[in-house]
């Protein structure tokens, strides 16, 4: 795979991510104090002077070669890394701190090996380079001060969030070092602490201690999970042997293969699963080159293995195994590794209990439960060390921080829909997924709230002619209906025009139902052929409402419902059923929408919508017959229903925008790049000065969240004044959005 220098338009995007998520600044004896045990006696007289003897061009070399010669962090390597050096990431990214800081012979691959670095240190030339920079003259420490600033932050979280994804790490340290300051960092799902201002070149002696300090811990207390340990060489041959007999067995019976099977490049690990009787079974795993790094280094955090039990440890282990854990011949597993709020209920607690309700289309649980560490849990320590306001005063960046615990599930592998050959697969797991939803509403009496593109999968064929079954997977933001959770949540292109327009509205199973269209939409415009026009805005379509300086709220939904109703009828797929299906589900949901319009003008308007919903919520399984009229129909002419992008070990190609969609987003671009810089050098020359901050109310950054596209300046209305907000990045897909009082 060819490498990719790192996007640096999106690093904004990254710092918007982890608003709310980061405290600070944490005075740094009160840091080293909380997260690193102090050594008596440390003797710094000798030291001193060292940093101050390191000149700032090229820093980075000499402070390397300075603490290696005063032997400053014993058993640990700092390695500098130049601009032209090359990093060994699975996903073939450039990304390339100042120094990597290594275990003292450790086997690298490369000056910049990621899966071997133990922590990073980060060099910029002056204090102007602040992640974090600081109105010195009144003690304040300003979030959002400048656009510099704000880039430097996102690389920051950029490299953590790929020394995370890389490894299998708990938390993560860093330093950052600019001019003569720095600050130390520390990183877990739960939020981002940064300590306050470390004068090294006057006062070494606390940069000093961490590396004292750190050098002295062991490797669960620099934040290694000690329930992932490297595989042996025969548990690796077991592992490939299983691999190759999978794709056998699916090419025997012609059957198609899960295409991350083909991606298989990482280390080959072995993971300890529990379940919710805290019995634990070993699975060998294998992390895909496929699937997308975390962004953040904070939130959910989710990543996915190909596994298979490991066989070694079955033999040897004490504890009982479940029936459920045996895999049939030609078998793999796919497991899912995140962390959860402890205050949400656990997916595995869900999934049960929809199971033994009879909810059908669910995923092939195996084992599930949170990680333990003999009978503790795993959890953040960030948000429990910090958590008391009162006590912490320094914390001036966030206000709540959510406590995270780690979670595990082991399932049968699945599909992606992506990969289906044809329209019929499409339609057949659109209908499973219905009779998921209604199965867990009327039954269980739950919510999924988060329709995307990665929901939606696909298991064995059912016969020879009766295509894939459909799986609703990935229920871990699922709430029950009867609460009314206050925060919007869900994949931004793929949530209902109501909650798009309306930030406060509560979800209900209306939104999951017109989300699951979208999706279907989604995939049909990248996989099958239409005569029409289509613009990728109708997923994308972003408004970014200023009601606070500080805090500007994402808004949309206007091109879906300018979709629902025009376009639809214009799309014309050449596979006719596509066509007839797509216009029958949309016309239910704009029929909908017509009744909410009205409902406010007249009783009877009122009495009509309320007519409407309840006959839709007496069954819900009744919307099946939209796909059934077009499934079961046997005078329905399926031709032109071949996937055109379809093939076993391909991703399937990207839609290409309309010549005018793009030619709009190139001058919005180059319009909202103009403003940016005229908004630092404005802000460059108030350094210094006292800034007035608003407080925006933190916002959640686990997975549950809002993602709305990326790189969009947008002119927002609000109460008739025009509000220009230059390059603001989207809220990740993790964060939830709050709602706001109106006026």
């Amino acid at each position: 795979m060819s490498a990719t220098i790192l996007d640096l338009s999106n690093l904004r995007d990254v710092a918007r991510q982890t608003h709310g998520h980061t405290i600070g600044p944490m005075p740094v004896q009160d840091f080293l104090d909380k997260f690193l045990p102090r050594i008596h006696n440390h003797n710094t007289r000798t030291r001193k002077h060292v940093h101050d003897r390191t000149p700032n061009k090229k820093m980075y070399k000499s402070f390397s070669k300075t603490m290696g010669d005063q032997n400053l962090c014993p058993g640990f390597e700092l390695v500098p890394l130049p601009t032209e050096t090359k990093s060994n990431t699975p996903s073939g990214h450039k990304l390339r701190p100042g120094i990597a800081v290594y275990s003292r012979g450790a086997k690298r691959n490369s000056v910049c090996d990621w899966p071997l670095m133990d922590f990073f240190i980060e060099w910029r030339p002056d204090e102007h380079f602040d992640c974090y920079y600081e109105d010195y003259v009144n003690d304040q420490i300003l979030d959002d001060s400048c656009d510099q600033a704000f880039k430097m932050r996102g690389r920051m979280f950029t490299y953590a969030a790929q020394l995370m994804d890389c490894q299998h790490r708990l938390f993560v340290f860093a330093i950052d070092m600019f001019g003569s300051y720095a600050r130390l960092y520390r990183f877990d799902p739960s939020c981002i602490v940064v300590s306050d201002l470390i004068h090294y070149r006057k006062d070494p002696r606390l940069l000093d201690q961490f590396f004292a300090c750190y050098s002295t811990l062991s490797r669960a207390q620099r934040g290694y999970d000690t329930t992932v340990i490297p595989a042996t060489n025969v548990e690796k041959v077991l592992f490939q042997a299983r691999v190759k007999e999978y794709l056998e067995h699916a090419q025997s019976n012609n059957l198609r293969t899960h295409p991350d099977v083909h991606a298989l490049k990482g280390d080959i690990v072995k993971m300890k699963v529990h379940d919710m009787n805290g019995r634990s079974d070993w699975y060998l795993a294998c992390k895909c080159s496929t699937i997308p790094t975390n962004p953040v280094p904070c939130g959910r955090f989710t990543r996915g293995f190909i596994a298979t039990p490991s066989p070694l440890a079955s033999l040897a282990k004490s504890t009982t195994t479940r029936k459920s854990d045996n895999t049939k011949k030609g078998e793999l597993l796919w497991l899912k590794d995140s962390w959860r709020p402890s205050s949400d209920v656990s997916e595995a607690t869900i999934y049960y209990d929809l199971k033994d309700k009879g909810v059908p289309n669910l995923p092939d649980i195996r084992r599930t439960g949170d990680v333990r560490v003999g009978s503790i849990v795993q959890e953040t320590m960030n948000d429990t060390l910090l958590s008391d306001p009162n006590t912490n005063t320094w914390r001036r960046l966030t206000d709540t921080i959510r406590h995270m615990i780690h979670h595990r599930i082991v399932s049968g592998l699945l599909i992606p829909l992506d990969y289906a050959e044809n329209a019929k697969e499409l339609l057949l797991v659109g209908r499973d997924t219905l009779n998921a939803l209604a199965g867990a509403f009327h039954k269980g009496k739950m919510l999924h709230r988060d329709f995307s593109r990665g929901n939606l999968m696909m298991t064995e064929r059912r016969g020879d002619d009766e295509g894939p079954w459909g799986v609703l997977n990935d229920w871990d933001r699922a709430t029950r209906a009867d609460i009314n959770f206050p925060y919007r949540t869900g994949t931004w292109q793929f949530m209902s025009i109501a909650l798009l327009r309306d930030d406060a509205k509560l979800h209900d199973i209306f939104d999951d139902l017109e989300s699951l269209l979208w999706v279907l939409l989604f995939f049909a415009v990248h996989n099958f052929k239409y005569t029409g026009k289509f613009s990728m805005r109708v997923f994308d379509d972003v408004n970014y409402i200023s009601r606070t300086d500080n805090d500007p709220v994402a808004l949309g939904g206007d091109w879906k419902l300018t979709w629902l109703l025009r376009e639809v009828r214009n799309m014309g797929f050449e596979c006719k059923p596509l066509q007839t299906f797509f216009e029958s589900y949309s016309r239910l949901h704009l029929d909908h929408y017509w009744k909410i319009s009205f409902a406010g003008q007249s009783a009877e308007e009122k009495k009509a919508l309320e007519d409407f919903e309840a006959e839709i919520l007496r069954d819900i399984s009744g919307l099946v017959s939209h796909f059934d009229n077009v499934l079961n129909d046997p005078n329905t002419d399926w031709s032109g229903q071949e996937a055109h992008h379809y093939r076993s070990t391909e991703a399937p190609p990207q839609v290409q925008q309309n010549q005018g969609d793009r030619r709009d987003e190139e001058m919005r671009d180059a319009d909202s790049e103009k403003e940016s810089q005229s908004t630092a050098r404005v802000t460059e020359g108030k350094r210094g000065q006292k800034r007035k901050r608003g407080n925006p109310e933190p916002e959640d950054n686990g997975e549950d969240g809002v993602r709305p596209p990326k790189r969009l300046a947008i002119e927002a209305k609000e109460q008739r004044t025009i509000v220009r907000v230059p390059r603001v990045p989207a809220p990740p897909c993790d964060r939830v959005l709050r709602p706001r009082t109106r006026k």
